[in-house]
């Protein structure tokens, strides 16, 4: 490697900021009237049946918000250290922005008392979206709905509960229009950054309304998306002199969420809580892990209730002992014995571990057969997903001499990163510039399972780049939102200093051996300067881009699992192929946790595994037998017949063998004397 020190060149820097925060929501919002006469806790009347308890629908999005203001009403010492600590870079971002004293808001929120469980409530949910979606289609962040014509005040948080229908004595309301997603937007309220003394708004409400005792139920409201609302510039006369209000662009989104906490005069106590696969086992509720379709009875309070499609689910109890059971098709998974206090909610959580649902069939399969695979249950599935993907060495040495085929390329507007000129090899080079300062990525298209000596290797040279230039190679396990830089070179700085020859970089990804890899080379523009020149002498040279010592996955296709929980897989060719099954809870796929290893070959055994579906008498003395390949290759079909179950068996003369579906058989037959026994076998 040269450094050349190159006086003569003008180097021209831009200066840029790191980006800022989106604007806190404002203060919260807490009314009350006199109290509703109290309504009593209802027991059982022997003999009765249960009632449903109906507490509405929230997505997997509002019930993360949901435990995770659970979480700080119940356990304030450790709430403070958890945000504090988070590794969320949205949420760092707003700490820095605000200055948040982090010490003292770990201190304000570990002196909060300990308070019952907030349970969703159907009404408050409607209320919370109804007022989510104002928000969203008019760019706005208030409490107050406002006549878009006049101003005027047409709906207050008390006016939109009420028409929901909720028999409130006190709300509360937390309303956010900048949040990026629950866990941003819970820091949001739960710190409750702004402008007051110490980072955080003075007095901290939307902190106070999570951890209020005066509440027990909630709703929450949320939305993705984002609008854009422009107020034009208006000229006025002010003593004959023009005066300009100047453009007023406001935005709203990604992520708009509405929290309307209540009491109402009940003192049933709920038990609430959410069943869910902790898929990712970090021992918290995410959005897409709930379980439907459980059945919680609480007999005692004389109710039950179904978990909803975020797997959540309230339902009242009856103060002193109660027995919480929870049944799945009819099938008792667990039971809790609790005592409830009037007026006080309990929180029972049902937490499962998840194995995923597992393939089953051939090993060796037929490359021009139709091999049939079973898929085991996974409680909750509404549905399953299969997919296959082949597994070959990968051997491909991208040089850009065919363009950026094997690459997703993401650069500034107008710059192709395929380069004429100064190659290392052949004619053309990737070269990565910051015409503007965002990332310039380049990702190799094929997902990678590097081995024991796995290692991506190229050729680099970096032009001219200051210290807040930085170019790194980094690697994304599959089913992660991570990218684990492999390999950084940071920039030369502001001194002339430029490299002018390539050198060979090998970046080692044995760490990862056996784990599914994306890949990319990301050229990032820190806060700082940086060059914004896109002649040869800048920027990132790449060349002869190699991953050695990997096997790449290869046409990945997903299909759908019938309804029997069976598929079929046709390769089409021969070589290793990996199955997998992902199961559907609420519309969400869950991921695939044990890949199944299939080799296909020209010459795969016949037979596996069937099952007689049906036995019917469709005419006169004649049969009729229904069956199935569960998994295997089908060969050839026999129906053979006996005078004992002990033989000897030989074919039946007359059978009509037809296929009613891949993998699904029909024998027709009719008795001859003699015969008492049939049976069917593969061949």
């Amino acid at each position: 490697m040269r450094l050349w020190r190159f006086f003569p060149l003008t180097l021209s820097l831009v200066v840029v900021a790191a980006a800022d925060n989106p604007q806190p929501a404002p203060p919260a919002y807490l009314a009350r009237r006199p109290a509703l006469p109290e309504e009593s806790a209802k027991s059982l009347t022997p003999g009765a049946a249960l009632l449903e308890y109906d507490m509405g629908d929230p997505t997997g999005e509002e019930q993360m918000y949901l435990e995770r203001i659970n979480r700080a009403r119940l356990r304030p010492l450790e709430e403070g250290f958890t945000l504090a600590t988070s590794t969320l870079r949205e949420i760092q971002e707003a700490y820095q922005f605000y200055n948040v004293d982090l010490q003292r808001v770990v201190d304000e929120i570990a002196l909060y008392p300990v308070v019952q469980p907030l349970a969703f409530h159907r009404q408050l949910i409607t209320a919370a979206r109804g007022h989510t979606a104002y928000l969203l289609q008019n760019t706005i962040q208030e409490h107050e709905q406002r006549n878009p014509v006049n101003g005027e005040v047409v709906n207050t948080i008390e006016s939109r509960i009420t028409s929901a229908g909720y028999p409130w004595n006190s709300i509360g309301e937390s309303i956010y229009s900048f949040g990026t997603g629950p866990e941003q937007g819970h820091a949001a309220f739960e710190v409750d950054w702004g402008n007051g003394d110490g980072g955080v708004q003075r007095p901290p409400g939307h902190r106070d309304n999570n951890h209020s005792a005066e509440f027990r139920e909630i709703g929450v409201g949320v939305l993705n998306g984002t609008n854009v609302r422009i107020t034009p510039a208006v000229t006025n006369l002010v003593n004959s002199v023009p005066v300009v209000t100047p453009a007023v662009t406001n935005k709203v989104g990604p992520h708009l969420v509405t929290l309307d906490f209540g009491r109402r005069s009940s003192s049933a106590p709920l038990v609430t809580g959410v069943a869910y696969y902790d898929v990712n086992t970090n021992g918290l509720y995410e959005a897409g892990e709930g379980i439907p379709g459980f059945r919680i009875e609480v007999p005692q309070g004389g109710s039950f209730a179904v978990t909803r499609r975020s797997g959540g689910y309230a339902a009242p109890g009856t103060p002193g002992a109660n027995t919480v059971r929870y049944l799945f098709d009819g099938r008792e998974i667990d039971s809790r014995n609790v005592t409830l206090v009037s007026g006080q909610n309990q929180k029972h959580d049902l937490v499962l571990p998840y194995s995923g649902s597992q393939v089953s069939g051939p090993t060796i399969a037929s490359s021009s057969s139709a091999n049939l695979y079973s898929v085991s249950e996974v409680l909750g599935a509404t549905s399953y997903v299969w997919t296959q993907v082949r597994v070959d060495p990968y051997t491909f040495a991208d040089g850009a001499e065919g363009g950026a085929t094997n690459l997703v390329v993401s650069v500034s507007p107008g710059w192709d990163p395929v380069r004429t000129g100064g190659a290392s090899a052949g004619t053309r080079k990737y070269q990565l510039v910051h015409i503007t300062p965002q990332d310039q990525i380049l990702t190799l298209r094929p997902i990678l399972r590097p081995g024991a000596a796995g290692a991506v290797q190229f050729r680099s040279m970096l032009g001219f780049s200051t210290a807040s230039q930085v170019a790194t190679v980094e690697v994304s396990p599959v089913g992660t939102t991570a990218w684990i830089p492999v390999f950084t070179q940071r920039g030369w700085g502001t001194n002339g200093v430029s490299q002018t020859s390539y050198t060979t970089i090998t970046a080692s990804v044995a760490e990862f051996a056996g784990r599914d890899l994306k890949v990319r080379f990301r050229y990032q523009v820190e806060p700082g300067s940086y060059f914004n020149q896109s002649t040869a002498s800048f920027g990132w040279h790449l060349d002869d881009i190699r991953v050695n010592g990997t096997d790449s996955l290869a046409d990945p296709s997903t299909n759908v699992v019938s309804a029997d929980r069976t598929f079929s897989f046709q390769p089409g060719r021969t070589g290793k192929f990996e199955l997998g099954v992902q199961p559907l809870l609420a519309g969400t796929a869950l991921p695939v946790v044990r890949a199944f290893a299939v080799s296909a070959t020209t010459n795969a055994p016949l037979g596996g595994q069937f099952v007689i579906d049906s036995i019917t008498r469709p005419g006169v003395g004649g049969f009729q037998v229904d069956f199935s390949l569960r998994s295997g290759v089908a060969g050839t079909w026999r129906l053979q017949g006996a005078t004992s179950p002990s033989g000897p068996w030989s074919d039946v003369a007359g059978a009509i063998l037809s296929t009613v579906s891949p993998g699904r058989f029909r024998f027709l037959h009719t008795p001859v004397p003699g015969i008492g026994f049939y049976r069917i076998s593969i061949q």
